[in-house]
């Protein structure tokens, strides 16, 4: 069997990991072909104790700091890199697996050798017959969302698909893939650092899907994650910036432009205009711009598939249900569409 290593990175997440962990030990696959490892980042409660007391199989890597999503899972990938195991399966501490999960997805990367990343189907634990992702969705403005998330499952994601990113919440990616094209960008933190990464493999020429059969059910809370709008916005402008040709980069200015005005206004009717105007002064440091210089000349010599070609598989509209409005609804998302469908028609590279 292909040797896969579980990360899961923890920081202050005690409270999820008995029910994390005792789902864990139904895993059906041979134990002697998995290995657990938690990437602590310094957490102030009882995770390490709990850990090493009920669970001491488990591989432990402790941090001195908070090194976020983005370099706890690098520093696991790393350490599984090392160790030469075939896979790394992203699970985050606040899920629950289903015995089958590893397995399902597994069998079918084994049997697909260009798929990069397969994510599991993920269910709301909240409401198990609710989805929390069938697949990610990349606005071609950098924005991402869960499809049907939210949606109760009436059994119209039962094939495998192609999507156009993996949730880091539960997903399997292929080491070779991760040799290849890099790992997460460390400075990105927390946030749409799986978003970049799966554009990333579409861009090098593997695929990306989702294995129904592979069940977890996600402990998701939206509000807690729109408490860190700083690393959304940053990370959605460093995601276009690193990953577009110049060419569209430029003739996305005017959408950008009207998306820009429109986030502005929301973020002064949701006061959180400081973090705003925080994701832009990053920008201002001449490092970041020597770092995304570096990124581009890399997957410009990994590309394999082009910007027209990857404008078809975005989309134009956000169809989030926590963040539905008439405005988003029946005004931004119609323009954008319809900018989209014009970029898609004008740009060949």
């Amino acid at each position: 069997m292909s040797k896969v290593a579980i990360i899961i990175v923890n920081y202050n997440g005690q409270k999820y990991l008995p029910d994390l962990f005792d789902s864990l030990k139904r895993t059906d696959y041979p134990l002697e072909d998995y290995k657990i490892i938690m990437v602590d980042n310094n957490s102030e409660d009882e995770s390490i104790a709990y850990t090493r007391e009920n669970y001491p199989e488990i591989k432990l890597l402790l941090q001195d700091k908070n090194t976020g999503f983005a370099g706890g899972n690098n520093i696991g990938m790393k350490y599984a890199i090392k160790k030469g195991y075939d896979y790394v399966f992203l699970l985050n501490q606040d899920t629950e697996v289903t015995p089958s999960w590893l397995k399902e997805v597994v069998k079918l990367a084994d049997e697909d050798k260009t798929l990069g990343a397969v994510q599991s189907k993920l269910y709301l634990h909240s409401d198990k017959t609710k989805l929390n992702t069938v697949g990610n969705r990349i606005h071609f403005l950098g924005f991402g969302y869960g499809e049907a998330s939210g949606a109760k499952d009436e059994g119209k994601y039962e094939e495998i698909r192609e999507i156009n990113y993996p949730s880091g919440a539960a997903v399997l990616l292929r080491v070779s893939v991760l040799k290849d094209i890099g790992l997460f960008d460390d400075a990105m933190f927390m946030y749409l650092e799986d978003l970049d990464i799966g554009w990333r493999m579409w861009l090098a020429g593997y695929k990306v899907v989702m294995q129904p059969t592979s069940i977890v059910y996600h402990k998701y809370e939206f509000n807690r994650s729109m408490k860190q709008v700083y690393y959304f916005e940053r990370n959605r402008l460093l995601t276009l910036f690193r990953n577009y040709k110049i060419g569209t980069l430029v003739l996305l200015i005017p959408a950008w432009f009207i998306m820009e005005a429109g986030q502005l206004l929301f973020a002064v009717k949701n006061k959180y205009l400081g973090k705003k105007v925080a994701s832009y002064i990053y920008f201002t440091n001449p490092n970041v711009w020597h770092s995304i210089g570096r990124h581009r000349k890399k997957m410009e010599k990994l590309r394999k598939v082009s910007d027209h070609e990857m404008l078809k598989k975005f989309t134009g509209s956000i169809h989030f249900q926590e963040l539905s409005n008439p405005l988003l609804l029946y005004i931004a998302n119609p323009i954008f569409t319809v900018y989209l469908k014009i970029l898609t028609f004008i740009i060949r590279w």
